[in-house]
């Protein structure tokens, strides 16, 4: 695989050739586009293996402890059984992001959407989530207006995007921190929120926070950088939009919005 900075060399190079025989640009435009497609090609696969291997060795070196030694003691086992579990759960996260990724840039994202009350997604994401938080010695709070009316959501897919969102919050928040899921009227709209104390985010990663393989500079690597380019996709298929408010030092908060039902319907009828 090429360096970006010797790839940019040798286009560079082609370009000023191409102008000076008088060839075409546009083919070496087309050509570049090409070599930057096939090299981020090249590092997500790497990603994929690197992510991958982490949790199939355990999943290997687990094993082996259990066939090797027949006469463990019954913590030692389910300790484990659950770590072998954990590592399985990782990689079918890892895989499901990349086949979202693949129905994203196919243009076959689907959604099934029902209505549902805000109020019953924050708190299934609470019951789902809590246990998680307080293995990191952290906190789960909710805020939810009360009387929210239903929105149209595919409730999987929106469980998604807040497990991603609470996830991060709980993968970058100290120990004691309280994360906040919230769910308020805005005009036209049902907003749900997850708000963070931890350290922030660097307003100049923030523009390219929901590319796809993402990974913030001074925070703790892991996963293929999918999970808030995956969330902005499911909330634009549902007609909504995402954001985010961060600073250094100041937490971070992450929102997103869901056109009301009567709202939604008159849309549909302008298309």
């Amino acid at each position: 695989m090429l360096e970006a900075t010797s790839l940019d060399t040798r286009l560079g190079a082609d370009v000023a050739t191409a102008v000076t025989d008088g060839g075409s640009l546009d083919t070496l435009l087309v050509r570049g586009q090409a070599e930057s497609a096939c090299r981020a090609h090249d590092e997500m696969l790497a990603m994929v293996a690197h992510d991958l291997r982490s949790p199939l060795s355990l999943i290997q070196m687990a094993s082996q402890l259990l066939l090797s030694d027949p006469a463990l003691d019954a913590e030692t086992t389910r300790k484990t059984i659950h770590l072998m579990q954990r590592a399985g759960g990782r990689m079918n996260r890892l895989i499901g992001d990349l086949l979202d990724a693949r129905q994203i840039e196919a243009g076959n994202f689907r959604v099934e959407m029902r209505p549902e009350l805000p109020s019953a997604l924050v708190r299934d994401a609470l019951d789902m989530l809590q246990p998680i938080a307080a293995s990191k010695g952290q906190r789960l709070d909710t805020a939810i207006e009360p009387g929210l009316p239903a929105v149209q959501v595919d409730c999987a897919r929106i469980q998604q995007v807040i497990s991603n969102l609470v996830g991060n919050a709980i993968k970058f928040s100290p120990a004691g921190s309280v994360i906040t899921i919230s769910a308020e009227r805005r005009p036209g709209a049902i907003r749900i929120s997850v708000a963070d104390t931890g350290p922030g985010i660097p307003p100049a990663e923030l523009p390219s926070i929901f590319d796809r393989y993402w990974q913030g500079t001074g925070r703790a690597q892991g996963g293929l950088g999918l999970g808030l380019a995956i969330a902005k996709a499911i909330v634009e298929a549902h007609g909504g939009c995402i954001g985010v408010y961060s600073a250094p030092g100041a937490g971070t908060m992450f929102h997103f919005d869901f056109p009301l039902l009567a709202r939604l319907e008159s849309l549909r009828e302008c298309l």
